[in-house]
């Protein structure tokens, strides 16, 4: 008789599994950084290389939340585990054997097509996932604060582990570690597979263009129908075109313009991180036992916000540095609040198609975002730029803290049906059939 893990034991195995999904195809991306700008001196290719990865994981995301829907959800972690190991394994062939500077690079544009489909089949799974292991409201709560410090874990393990390999090893040790991630990933799928229990009869779906276009316009519409998941997609979405930006673009214009070093730059990104970590151990428990979950999402928008302003008005590392902190604390607040209460309110069947809805629109906002900022550096500076661009974030606490809907979703208590259900029966009408 095959030993069953416990629920706890399986959320675990999923999310290894996920964080070597991960680290696989983030090293495919740094490999790609050193191969095409060090070897091959061709910064104009690897702006091409990496705009594909994000066009491709950001169409894909659509149609993975309709797929994780019809089928097994860890066959299609499986699948996403054998696509980040593909992706590394292929790396070995196109720069060993070719021999010509357009093979090796027509052969990197396909392989990132395939470690984008890896990360972008896996992301909408979280969503369902967790509450078909985990069926208490606290527990669900749990999973999603480990959740959360996974990105770090996956930055650390990630980019940070593949830069340092390459710099101490050479290039080809991204490629070891990638394969060794995809490979380990791929164990763990198998195993979650053999694990999980997954019943067949409610995964047994034709799948045609026709069911593929309804799900994908059912999921639109569910999103755009119900007020509370309208606030939650315009507040994320003011989030995402700033956020990205800011640790990517505005906080490093902010410091290095100023005459500080990388090396402070790097503290403030961990302290970033460090932030995560810590909500996701300590702040949110203790803040659901004084504070509403609305008053918790309310409170974690409105720290963004304030977060922005302090890293524009200060120049002192180690203000900057606590901003950093703070930022992290209240993105994961609100992050692990909002999604643990949708997991609940959405029912079971519907979850994928409506993350992987929410999180596309996200996902579009954040090239304007990039760009929006650097007109923003380029007017006024990194550091009021920093500051006006707060401005989005306290205009998405007024929408969170002022939203009916989303309060009431947010503080209902977890009952037999689900709150969208009893709120919105006529957008869930294929439940029960």
């Amino acid at each position: 008789m095959t030993q069953r893990l416990t629920p706890w034991q399986l959320i675990l195995v999923y999310f290894a599994s996920d964080a070597c999904i991960n680290v696989a195809a983030r090293s495919f991306q740094i490999y790609c950084t050193w191969y095409l700008v060090s070897v091959m001196s061709r910064e104009d290719q690897l702006s091409t290389v990496m705009i594909l990865v994000w066009t491709t994981s950001t169409v894909f995301l659509p149609f993975a939340g309709v797929l994780a829907e019809a089928y097994r959800k860890s066959r299609l972690l499986m699948i996403g585990a054998s696509a980040a190991l593909a992706s590394s394994l292929g790396l070995w062939l196109v720069v060993s054997v070719a021999d010509h500077e357009a093979w090796p690079f027509a052969g990197v544009l396909l392989l990132a097509v395939v470690a984008s489909v890896s990360t972008a089949l896996t992301a909408p799974l979280n969503a369902p996932l967790v509450p078909m292991i985990v069926k208490e409201e606290a527990g669900i709560h749990r999973a999603m604060s480990v959740r959360s410090s996974m990105f770090v874990i996956n930055l650390i393990l990630g980019p940070t582990l593949a830069g340092f390999l390459i710099g101490v090893f050479g290039g080809t040790a991204a490629i070891w570690l990638g394969s060794v991630a995809g490979l380990l990933g791929l164990g763990l799928s198998i195993f979650f597979a053999s694990k999980l229990g997954e019943p067949r009869n409610a995964h047994q779906r034709r799948i045609g263009l026709h069911y593929i276009t309804r799900e994908l316009s059912l999921g639109i519409m569910r999103v755009a129908s119900i007020p509370a998941e309208r606030a939650i997609g315009f507040a994320s979405l003011l989030a995402n075109l700033i956020l990205v930006p800011l640790l990517f673009l505005l906080l490093p214009a902010k410091m290095l313009g100023i005459g500080m070093t990388m090396l402070e730059l790097a503290f403030a990104e961990l302290s970033f991180g460090v932030g995560i970590l810590f909500a996701s151990a300590i702040l949110i428990a203790r803040l659901r036992r004084r504070l509403s979950e609305h008053s918790t999402a309310s409170l974690g928008v409105a720290s963004m916000g304030l977060a922005m302003v302090l890293l524009g008005c200060f120049d002192h590392v180690l203000v900057l540095c606590f901003s950093a902190f703070m930022l992290g604390c209240a993105l994961t607040a609100f992050n692990v609040t909002v999604n643990a209460k949708r997991a609940v309110a959405i029912p079971d069947g519907f979850r994928a198609t409506m993350e992987a809805t929410l999180r596309f629109f996200c996902v579009l906002a954040v090239p304007l975002g990039f760009w929006l900022s650097s007109q923003a550096i380029a007017v006024m500076g990194p550091s009021r730029a920093l500051v006006y661009s707060s401005t989005l974030l306290f205009i998405a606490a007024l929408c969170v803290c002022f939203s009916g809907a989303l309060k009431a979703m947010l503080n209902s208590p977890k009952g037999d049906v689900p709150f969208y259900i009893r709120q919105h029966a006529n957008l869930f009408k294929e439940v029960g059939q």
